[in-house]
């Protein structure tokens, strides 16, 4: 498989201590799925100051270069304006 490929609805299972590594700036989101016991993992990487991060399942995104995370709501274009 190709780096820039996106993933699709491929699964590939990891043990406890098994490492698990993506190539930065490839674009292609991750995800982990918890077994029975929970999960615990000690992520490394870089981080840039206009970085952000969606967390779906509760609906926030994170924006560090600012140190907030927010969860939007949908709204009309012009709502809120008089």
């Amino acid at each position: 498989m190709q780096f820039d490929e996106a993933l699709g609805e491929e699964e590939i299972p990891v043990r406890g201590g098994g490492p698990v590594a993506r190539p930065a700036g490839t674009g292609v989101a991750h995800m982990f799925r918890a077994g029975d016991g929970g999960l615990r993992y000690l992520a490394h990487g870089t981080w840039h100051p206009g970085h952000m991060c969606d967390y779906s399942r509760s609906t926030e995104i994170a924006f560090s270069g600012l140190g907030v995370i927010a969860r939007p709501e949908k709204r009309e274009y012009w709502d809120g304006e008089d």
